[in-house]
């Protein structure tokens, strides 16, 4: 009686309907997400749409007032309108708890952006709900930011050629873009999309479902984000779009099955049980007795910190550009980056703890250039105290207190005329000619990296760490100078957990780790991923046992997953392998 139909470009893939098994694996998905506490309550979702009706009245009764100002006829006045619509995830159905609202405030043309930015942001001012109000006006798409009764808001605005805007308009249709300023149509596209995506899906609370899902996983692994070159909000909702067009009745949790990462498939593909997750929350309220947690406020002092040094650096590259009469086309386009690696970059940091950073620079520059000007222009500003250069140390580096931050300072010079910002440096080809002070420099940034990129769940993985960490320092054994394993170890050791429980919880993980470990067959290596084939013929030293001698009397290799591979652990001697051994045991 009646046909499923078909939307998109293409035929669907597959008609098929879900099977029990299908819709078990939906409830299990289910009830994954509702374990991160994404869902809001009635009361929240309610005062939501209490704030925006609220908002709708202000933005109509300001509208009024200034076709009053303007002195238009009262019978265009009583007509003008105006709209405050919603778009992004909260216009989707998929915003989690405590997120911003994106809205646009659609107005008739005799509103112009002047007035929004003046007199309908002083309006907002004065409401007594308004708290951390600021405009945005040299933003690609002009915006105003706020809070309004505990509600985050970004506002948007468009002035359409219109003499109203009544509440049923159609802003999808395309004949109200015609001769309207480009800002404004750049701020239409957002609710416009939306709106198109909703109509595209077939059901709509399938897509919500996988789309959660899907956003959870992307934030998991830190590719949920436009501005730093992955995918933002209305990407991941286009690419679960089309996986519901092409499969129109399956159900959620057949769309996305887990992913399979490492050398070996998993142990175990089971999702944690109610006595795992209570478990994680013991083990987080541990975590937090420890004080290891920072602040929000000393978390955003360390980005900071770190966009300040961004920026001293890419001046100093400049100059020294200009100092070696590089032409003015180039001069510009020299670049340069200060990028994080360790304990910081993987998330695990403890309050107060340093941060590993590493200064890429392009090919004018050279190391004698970071320790001699690079140095002296440290020094020179006024944040920073006990600064030093380690120029005899196996990796060479600057260190110092900048703003009350401790940093280590790497250097790497690239054989490249420029360092953009968005350069791959995982691409094998960077290491090719270059200095092996450089790679070895490199090398903390890339292993980083690539063993975020190998983890299932980015924040079970840091939550699982930060337990093993902190064990492993109060037992003394976390040290690689002293014969033990250092932090990069101990992170390999859990992200190999990690993949071979890839659903599990972090209170269950820490409890696999001392299980898998305590009857490892060392010196079986520890291995993330397939070793490189090296396809670009570069000629550095890795770990090599089968051709190189020396690599087998390592004890307890464990792996680095980044050409040129190393062993992380080749200080382990019999004595400190003994206690190590120990330590997994009694841990079990």
């Amino acid at each position: 009686m009646s046909e499923t139909k078909i939307i998109g470009v293409t035929d669907a893939i597959s008609l098929a309907k879900p099977t029990e098994a299908d819709k078990e694996l939906t409830r299990s998905l289910v009830e994954t997400l509702e374990s991160y506490d994404l869902f809001e309550s009635a009361s929240e979702l309610n005062h939501r749409l209490s704030v925006l009706g609220r908002l709708d009245m202000l933005a109509k009764q300001w509208i009024k007032s200034i076709a009053e100002l303007k002195h238009l006829p009262a019978s265009v006045i009583d007509k003008v309108g105006g709209r405050l619509c919603t778009f992004g995830s909260y216009r989707l159905g998929v915003h989690s708890k405590g997120a911003d609202i994106d809205t646009l405030l659609v107005a008739p043309r005799h509103v112009d952006r002047k007035d929004f930015f003046a007199s309908f942001y002083q309006h907002l001012s004065e409401q007594p709900e308004t708290n951390g109000l600021r405009s945005v006006e040299e933003a690609f798409v002009p915006l105003i930011k706020l809070h309004f009764d505990g509600i985050e808001l970004d506002i948007l605005f468009a002035r359409l050629n219109t003499p109203s805007v009544p509440d049923d308009m159609d802003l999808s249709d395309e004949k109200i873009l015609r001769n309207l300023h480009i800002s404004c149509v750049r701020s239409l596209n957002g609710t416009r999309v939306t709106d198109q995506i909703l109509k595209l899906v077939p059901v709509r609370e399938t897509f919500r479902l996988t789309l959660r899902a899907i956003k959870l996983w992307a934030k998991n692994r830190g590719i949920y984000s436009n501005a730093l070159g992955f995918l933002g909000g209305v990407s991941w909702a286009m690419l679960v779009a089309r996986i519901c067009q092409l499969y129109p009745n399956a159900a959620p949790g057949t769309m996305s099955e887990t992913k399979i990462i490492g050398v070996t498939d998993a142990i175990s593909l089971a999702k944690p049980t109610e006595a795992d997750k209570e478990l994680t929350r013991s083990l987080v309220e541990t975590l937090e007795s420890y004080d290891l947690f920072e602040s929000a406020s000393e978390l955003n002092h360390r980005l900071s910190v770190l966009g300040r040094l961004d920026m001293l650096a890419k001046q100093w590259i400049k100059s020294i550009a200009e100092l070696k009469h590089l032409p003015a086309s180039v001069i510009d386009k020299v670049g340069g980056r200060l990028c994080t690696f360790g304990s910081y970059r993987l998330g695990v940091h403890s309050k107060g703890a340093d941060i590993d950073t590493l200064l890429v620079a392009p090919r004018h520059v050279d190391r004698k250039d970071f320790f001699a000007s690079f140095y002296q222009h440290l020094s020179e500003q006024p944040e920073t105290n006990g600064l030093r250069s380690v120029e005899e140390a196996f990796v060479p580096l600057i260190k110092l207190h900048f703003d009350g931050i401790e940093l280590d300072i790497l250097f790497a010079r690239l054989n490249t005329p420029s360092v953009p910002d968005d350069m791959d440096l995982s691409d094998e080809k960077i290491l090719r000619n270059l200095h092996i002070s450089c790679v070895r420099s490199l090398n903390g940034t890339r292993v980083t990296d690539q063993i975020l990129k190998l983890v299932p769940v980015r924040e079970t993985f840091r939550l699982t760490l930060r337990a093993i960490k902190l064990w492993a320092k109060n037992r003394g054994i976390y040290s690689n100078a002293l014969g033990f394993l250092g932090g990069v170890s101990w992170a390999m050791l859990v992200a190999r957990i990690c993949q071979l429980y890839p659903n599990a919880a972090p209170g269950t993980l820490v409890d696999k780790f001392f299980y898998i470990f305590k009857s490892w067959k060392w010196p079986q290596p520890v291995l993330l991923n397939k070793r490189s084939t090296n396809e670009n013929n570069i000629q550095l030293p890795v770990w090599d046992p089968l051709n190189n001698v020396q690599d087998r009397l390592h004890l307890m290799p464990i792996i680095t997953p980044a050409f040129p591979e190393q062993n992380s652990t080749f200080n382990v001697s019999l004595s400190s392998k003994m206690v190590i051994q120990e330590a997994f045991e009694e841990g079990l």
